[in-house]
């Protein structure tokens, strides 16, 4: 299956709600994002056939994210400080690209989603939206995974040799 905003959700409203410590608040949005890419695919036929994430290879992207997720708790640093575990997390993935999307040949990397350097703001814009709306916990958590899911569904690529010898460069979705 591929990536999916309503596994994000589910997610998020399942490993965010009633954090009372930084600690727990980063753990809670790594185990968040890890869970969501769990479902990722290497496609190659659209919009549903590929190569699924091998369970158990994302140890080191959740490791970088929790690292990268200090000062979380900040005022006004949310949107600043998820980007950036994100943007770790993606990082992390990389270097195990071989065991998390196998082939033969394998994967020789995990380039990240095109966007990804516009999420603080995509964050930022559906923070404060579901401030000033004073939305309920339902539609903040939806802005929320929406925000984070069309730019992670938008141009992260698993890089396979190319043909004759491989299958090339394939989408992540």
């Amino acid at each position: 299956m591929p990536l999916s905003a309503t596994t994000l959700y589910d997610e998020l409203d399942s490993n965010i709600d009633n954090v009372n410590t930084e600690a727990e608040a980063i753990l809670g949005w790594a185990t968040v994002f890890d869970n969501y890419f769990q479902e990722a695919l290497a496609v190659i036929t659209p919009p549903a056939t590929g190569i699924a994430v091998t369970p158990g290879t994302t140890v080191a992207a959740k490791t970088a994210m929790q690292g990268a997720l200090a000062g979380i708790n900040t005022a006004g640093a949310g949107a600043a400080v998820i980007a950036n575990g994100i943007t770790a997390y993606w990082g992390g993935l990389n270097a195990n690209a071989a065991a998390i999307f196998v082939s033969i040949p394998p994967a020789t990397g995990i380039t990240p989603p095109t966007g990804l350097g516009t999420l603080q703001t995509a964050l930022q814009t559906a923070f404060t939206a579901n401030i000033t709306s004073n939305v309920t916990k339902e539609v903040a958590l939806t802005a929320i995974a929406t925000a984070i899911h069309a730019i992670q569904i938008v141009g992260g690529i698993c890089v396979f040799p190319v043909p004759p010898v491989g299958i090339g460069p394939l989408p992540i979705l």
